[in-house]
This record gives C-alpha cells, sequence and structure tokens, in this order.
C-alpha cells in the first residue's frame, strides 16, 4: 500500500465522519478507491488495488444482507429472500448508494 498524503487522509477522515465509520487503516480504506488500472499506470503492482478488497467485500454484503432479510422478514421463504438480496444488491442499487455517498470522488483511475 502506498502511502496516503495528509490531503487524501483529512479527505477520508471527514468522509468516516460523515457516515460516522470508526477506520482504524485509513491506507486501506484509500487501497478499496484504487481500481487496477490506477495502480497498473502507477506501478503499483497486481495486488495494490481494491480487487481483493471487492471479493472480501462481496462475501461480507451477501452475508449482512441474507441476515438482514432472513431477520426482517421470518416467514418468507428462502426463494422470496434470494430475489430481495439480489435485487437490493444488484449492480444497478449499488450504483445509486456509491452517487448517494459521492463515492466518485475518492476513486482513482488511470487517465
Amino acid at each position: 500500500m502506498e502511502k496516503i498524503s495528509a490531503e487524501r487522509k483529512k479527505q477520508l477522515q471527514d468522509f468516516c465522519r460523515k457516515l460516522d465509520l470508526k477506520i482504524k487503516n485509513l491506507e486501506l480504506l484509500d487501497l478499496a478507491f484504487h481500481h487496477c488500472s490506477y495502480s497498473n499506470e502507477m506501478n503499483g503492482g497486481k495486488y495494490n488495488n481494491n480487487e481483493r478488497l471487492e471479493f472480501l467485500g462481496d462475501a461480507v454484503l451477501e452475508l449482512a444482507s441474507s441476515e438482514f432479510f432472513y431477520y426482517k422478514y421470518p416467514d418468507m421463504t428462502e426463494g422470496k429472500m434470494t430475489k430481495m438480496r439480489a435485487s437490493a444488491v444488484c449492480e444497478q442499487a449499488l450504483a445509486i448508494t456509491a452517487r448517494d455517498l459521492e463515492l466518485g470522488k475518492f476513486m482513482r483511475f488511470s487517465k
């Protein structure tokens, strides 16, 4: 992971404060915003991007949303919960949430 600048650190801290997040490792949070194109352009190496974190995040999101639907709808069938989860975590729904959180201003892409 690369060292983050003081300005970038402040931006990330403000972001965390806005969402009431307690993040211990801002470098890891910053890495979550590194697209592989950026890392390749900056000679960051094949693991210095967000792909491995995305893999982990997908699993966490699936588990958290599954637990939410399981307890929120105790009489719902597995099939219906699966459909609800799929619509809640689909690309379009997550894109809307990302826009609402203004995640784009933190992302790092290649030119």
